[in-house]
């Protein structure tokens, strides 16, 4: 079968009749896994100011959306409060072949930040503004060739936000205590 080409998830190849579709034939919008750099970066013991609030969350993504795909062009960008009673913000910027997502939580004093490139991620780079610009005291990376693609719908973009934060909220906070 020949191989089709997407920019967001480079070359696939076509599915499989029956495969994917609901019940009225539609193809999903996006699928579940991308492969590329994945990395996870879970920050403890940061400085609570720069967690509390959305502040500067827009120039935080700027600096961390122009090292995960510098030669983009527009990148779809979703900033929302937490809901969960931690004082912090969820963002999400997505561009054509990376994403980011970052999650604050102020009063833990934690974020988690993913980042995820079909392309080279600078990996080294990314760590290095992490912990300069949140004053992380410690912090733990994690690194995989595969991840889950952010879907470009701003409903869908949103629920994945949320549930995201959710379960970086739950590892964080009972796993990983410090």
């Amino acid at each position: 079968m020949p191989a089709r080409r997407s920019a967001v998830h480079g070359a696939y190849p076509a599915p499989s009749p029956g495969v994917g579709r609901g019940t009225l034939g539609a193809v999903n919008s996006y699928d579940a896994l991308g492969y590329g750099t994945h990395l996870i970066l879970d920050g403890f013991r940061a400085t609570a100011a720069d967690l509390a609030g959305a502040g500067d969350i827009d120039d935080v993504l700027t600096a961390f959306g122009a090292l995960i795909e510098p030669a983009s062009g527009p990148q779809r960008r979703l900033i929302q409060p937490g809901d969960d009673g931690t004082e912090g913000v969820s963002a999400a910027v997505v561009g054509s072949e990376a994403h980011l997502c970052l999650h604050t939580f102020g009063t833990l004093r934690k974020l988690s930040l993913e980042a995820f490139s079909t392309r080279t991620l600078p990996v080294q780079s990314l760590t290095e503004l992490f912990v300069e610009r949140f004053a992380v005291g410690r912090y733990e990376a994690h690194v995989r060739v595969r991840g889950r693609l952010l879907p470009r719908q701003d409903d869908a973009l949103r629920r994945a936000l949320e549930g995201d934060r959710q379960y970086a909220r739950v590892r964080l906070r009972d796993l990983l205590s410090a």
